[in-house]
């Protein structure tokens, strides 16, 4: 049994003092060196917009970028809050509903948000335009957003 026990041990020991050498290590022979990424498309190019529909499509992208970016913070840092209560034993559901609603009133606040967006697209875009716009946008890839269940 002694005998085991250290042998067991001196294995833990020299993965905790070896581990984070070999993780840093790598495997195979390096990665090529990546060519030079193809030049951005910019969709908007490709509109046929007027000075004037740039202008207020800049405008209203500096306008409702940040709350955007504002309100998206605000409801992963409540979600994982959120989260955290849901793994403790006895669940303080009292501060849970309270974070439930606070998630609840800044989603609907970005879905506004989203509306107005939306309401301003279709205002500084001719029909054909917003056509093509809206073709553009469906054929891009979505990004992967977890799943409230696996916030960590």
């Amino acid at each position: 049994m002694r005998r085991i026990s250290r042998g067991v041990l001196g294995v833990c020991l020299l993965i905790a003092l070896h581990g984070p050498v070999l993780a840093q290590a790598s495997v195979g022979p390096l990665p090529a060196r990546a060519a030079d990424p193809a030049p951005k498309r910019r969709p908007l190019a490709e509109l046929g917009l007027s000075p004037a529909q740039r202008r207020q499509l800049n405008l209203m992208r500096r306008t409702t970028h940040a709350d955007q970016i504002r309100l998206g913070a605000q409801i992963r840092t409540l979600r994982r809050e959120l989260a955290d209560l849901y793994r403790l034993y006895p669940l303080e559901a009292t501060r849970a509903s309270a974070l439930v609603d606070q998630i609840s009133q800044l989603e609907a606040q970005r879905l506004h948000l989203q509306l107005q967006i939306q309401i301003e697209l279709r205002r500084i875009l001719t029909p054909e335009q917003f056509a093509r716009f809206a073709q553009m946008t469906d054929q891009r890839p979505r990004p992967a957003v977890p799943l409230p269940s696996r916030i960590q």
